[in-house]
Parts: structure tokens; sequence; C-alpha cells
């Protein structure tokens, strides 16, 4: 049953206006949400079917950039316009409830019947065999519009700290995989490196600003370096999926070699990026006069300087780090970061208490600043892997 009906409060009872409601099997508006927050904030209780001939007219146009005013759709459709006598009013910053009572009546009923007459012509256009998908489409979001209408007009709920935590962990780093079946054997008697500074405090976790005056371990840990491709085809899929379902969807083209590390006791890793202090990190094809010189000197390139033509011109975009150890075999050596941009006090650190699972892989943006704490017990493995793509624009 189709009910149309305008409403005065001062010309109807509300017990009959309800009655109507009650009755109403569709209820039909244009711009329908104004009138359902309007019935539901005086009191009254709808929740049939609606249909809104503003969503009509937007899905029959294919969302084609045309004025959805009542008016204009109507002067499209050559049906009934509605000539608005209040405008003259409003121009002159009378208050609706100050004009007219035949003014206000006068528009009511055009409003109803330009509304009408607009439906009627949808429902034809409807029919028509190019649009018969299309009504389906307006019922689906007719619904949706109720919906998000109540909504609106309710307010929802938010646990304010609960969405501070998550929106600390969804936009600065991305947790996948927990896997307890990763096991990696290596044989440190190819370790490749140790890096360690030549002046040395005892370790401690440093805050940032600490570590911003110098004279402390930029890293103590041994690393190995290796390419096994197994390996890549564990770790790229997720780290595919980190990249889409974090909403980065940055190009990456390629990835470095591996790195396996192990902290033991007093070992730890300050605050850095992996990104380079531009956040760029760009990697630069070192010649052959460069390579001879270090080689000759016995000493590594220049930092972002690679012989390897795939790196060249590439910027590290994201950052992974897996846990190889049960955190029962150790004490310390936690993921942290600083979430505060300024890097000055500290104050803004956050712990991934999840990378503490063996297995378990932390996805995040290379130029985020980050930490492992020193170990105080035991041994930490884990392997670390850096992904590229072109540099940012």
């Amino acid at each position: 049953m189709l009910v149309e009906f305008y409403i005065f409060f001062f010309k109807f009872g509300r017990d009959l206006i309800q009655s109507y409601l009650n009755q109403t099997t569709l209820l039909i508006g244009h711009n329908i949400a104004y009138d359902l927050v309007w019935l539901w904030e005086s009191g009254f209780n709808y929740k049939g079917k609606i249909y809104d001939t503003m969503i009509g007219e937007y899905v029959l146009g294919r969302g084609s950039k045309q004025s959805l005013k009542l008016k204009d759709c109507c002067i499209r459709r050559n049906v009934s316009q509605k000539s608005d006598a209040t405008e003259q009013y409003l121009e002159r910053d009378v208050s609706f409830e100050n004009i007219p009572l035949r003014i206000v009546d006068e528009y009511g009923r055009q409003d109803i019947q330009a509304t009408r007459a607009l439906f009627q012509s949808q429902m034809k256009d409807f029919r028509l065999p190019r649009n018969k998908m299309l009504l389906d489409t307006v019922r689906i979001m007719c619904q949706f519009c109720a919906i998000l209408t109540q909504m609106e007009s309710n307010g929802i709920r938010i646990d304010i700290p609960k969405l501070n935590e998550v929106e600390k962990d969804s936009i600065r780093f991305m947790m996948l995989n927990r896997s307890n079946d990763v096991e990696l054997d290596f044989d440190f008697d190819k370790v490749k490196e140790k890096t360690k500074d030549d002046k040395r405090v005892s370790a401690k976790e440093l805050t940032p600003k600490e570590q911003s005056n110098g004279n402390y371990y930029a890293r103590d840990c041994q690393v190995a370096w290796f390419n096994d491709q197994w390996l890549y085809d564990l770790v790229w899929p997720y780290l595919e999926e980190a990249n889409e379902s974090s909403g980065w969807n940055w190009d990456i083209e390629w990835a470095e070699s591996f790195q396996f590390t192990k902290y033991t006791k007093d070992g730890l890793y300050n605050w850095h990026n992996d990104g380079g202090s531009d956040h760029h990190g760009k990697y630069i094809l070192a010649d052959d006069e460069l390579i001879e010189k270090c080689k000759k000197e016995k000493v590594g390139l220049p930092n972002l300087h690679t012989e390897d033509k795939t790196f060249e011109g590439k910027v590290r975009k994201i950052s992974m780090t897996m846990n190889l150890t049960d955190p029962k075999e150790y004490d310390g050596g936690k993921l942290k970061f600083d979430l505060s941009k300024t890097h000055d006090s500290g104050v803004d650190i956050m712990e991934i208490e999840e990378i503490n699972r063996k297995g378990s892989i932390v996805f995040f943006p290379s130029f985020m600043s980050h930490t492992i704490t020193p170990i105080t017990r035991g041994t930490r493995y884990s392997l670390v892997l850096w992904a590229l793509g072109k540099p940012w624009r």
C-alpha cells in the first residue's frame, strides 16, 4: 500500500499520523534521509521500505554529473513542477516557521505532487529493457540509506582509547603471519659482518633523543647474508599481502639479500630507520674505479652504493623482520617504534609484542624509526628483508 501524506502537527493528531505510517508499505521521498530524521526526531516510528527519487534519478543517469534537486529532475523529465513561493521569504532571512501558513501549505502540496510525478516517471524508465537491472540497485541503495540515516541520527558508540590504539597499529605497521613452523639452521662460521662503533657505553635501551647525542653503538650483533630462493618463495606472498592489506600499495620491484641476525647478551640495535635519513635510501651503482679503490683499501663500498645493477636507483620501501627464537629462550630484544616523528623525547614509543612469538613476521615502512632493545639473557635470532622500488614521488 502506498500512502502519501502531508504532516502538520497542528492539523492532525499524532496517533492519526502514526496510524498512516503503520499502514504504509512504501514511503517515497526526494532526499528521503532528511524526512526520516525529521520523523524519528519528532517521535514517530517507521521501519518499512523506502524509495528515494533522488537515488533513482542518480542511478538512471548512470552517475552522470547533473543536478539532483527535485525541481531540476522534474524539468528534465517534463513532469509536474513546483513553484517555490517560500524562496522570497528565505532570501529575506525569514525563518521557515514565520512564513505564512498558506505559503507553507502550498509548498508542501507541490512537493508531494512533484515527488509522485517523478516517481511515476522513473518507474516507466525502469520497465525499459536497458534499465531493468537498475531497479534492484536502487532498492539496495535505499535500504542502505535508511540504515545509514538511522546510524547518523542515533550516533555510534566509539571506544576512543581503542580507536587510537588501532590507528597506530594499522597505519604504522602490518602484522601478518604467525607460523610456529619457521626453523632455520645457519653456520655462524660464515658470518660476514659484525658491526660495532668505536665508542661504547654500557648496553642499555636509549631514547631517540639520547642516541642523537652520539657516542653509542649503532648495532651490536652478528649477521650473515644469503639469497636462498625457497625463502623468497616463503616470504614474498606475505609481503605482497601486507602491501595491499595495509593500503600502502607501493611499487615493489625487488628485494635485497636476506639478513640472518644473531643477538647475544647485551646485543642491541639502537634507533635507526632502514630507508636512509631522507627516507629514500636510493642505491647508486658503484663504478669500477670506486670498487677497485675499496678493495685496495679493504673497506666496504660507501653507504647506498652497490655493485649489483638490479639495485641501482631503487629505494627501500618495506622492511620485514621475522622472529626465529622462542621467547622463553631470551629476555630483552624488544622491537619498538618511535611514533613521535620528531625523535624528541621518545614518549610515543610502541612495542610490537606480537613479534615476540616465534615465527611472527612484522612488515613496516622502511622510513620508520625503530630499535631492538638490549638482550639481557639468552640469544635471539631473526630474519630481515628489505623490499625495494622506484624512488618516492
